[in-house]
């Protein structure tokens, strides 16, 4: 398929879906698809479609209910970030447009960490301590619990990064989630960091867990525990 035909179809809209059906019949590869995103972004009208989709997938899945945070979608020109953010207190999920491919996964990372937000104990205790201005003891609570925080939003975007790899019957987000997991590890190892430690590692426990008991136990230890070493224990 040629390069000016690809982006003639992907001008009629739809354009990730139209990426996928792309990927699925052999038409572009993976590194092409994202080199087009990151070109041409999606519009903010897709990333809402996203983000319903991620929901109801959840919803008829697992009976897990997303919080409705407001989705600013915005030119990453204007963020230090290249990665989304979750606003506890504006209850914002804001995503600058250079994710690429992997924009339903980083979707879904920040959706789980707004579930989480409005519903666990550790995220309450984190209310409690800014209300209080006890911002030392909320660094050392948060470094305490990466991998509850982190680890989970991951485990959420990996199911979902399946649920999407199922329709294209390829394991394309899967392998983008594990190229940015290696990325952020990474990142741990050169700053020694322990927000970055939780990424893979609270995922990894949070799969074990899912194994075991499944999804909605492991979505009510997201909710009640308040230390990465009590998860632990239940691995």
């Amino acid at each position: 398929m040629k390069l000016n035909e690809i982006l003639k179809e992907l001008e009629k809209g739809d354009k990730l879906l139209r990426i996928e059906n792309m990927i699925q019949e052999g038409k572009i590869n993976e590194r092409l698809a994202e080199g087009l995103l990151l070109q041409s972004p999606l519009s903010e009208k897709e990333v809402i479609e996203i983000v319903n989709d991620i929901k109801k997938e959840f919803y008829q899945r697992h009976g897990l209910e997303f919080p409705d945070y407001k989705i600013e979608y915005v030119d990453s020109k204007n963020l230090d970030t290249i990665a989304g953010t979750t606003d506890i207190f504006t209850k914002t999920i804001t995503l600058p447009n250079n994710q690429g491919l992997i924009i339903p996964v980083t979707l879904a990372h920040e959706l789980a960490h707004s579930y989480q937000m409005e519903n666990s104990v550790l995220y309450q205790k984190f209310k409690e301590l800014n209300e209080d201005k006890n911002y030392k003891e909320m660094i050392y609570v948060g470094n305490r619990t990466s991998c509850l925080t982190e680890g989970w939003a991951t485990f959420v975007s990996k199911i979902y990064a399946e649920i999407r790899d199922e329709r294209i019957g390829k394991n394309v987000y899967l392998n983008l989630l594990k190229e940015k997991n290696n990325f952020v590890t990474f990142v741990y190892l050169l700053s020694n960091d322990p927000k970055y430690y939780g990424y893979d590692e609270g995922c990894r426990l949070f799969e074990k867990i899912y194994e075991k008991n499944g999804f909605n136990i492991t979505c009510k230890l997201a909710q009640a525990l308040i230390s990465d070493d009590v998860l632990k224990a239940y691995v």
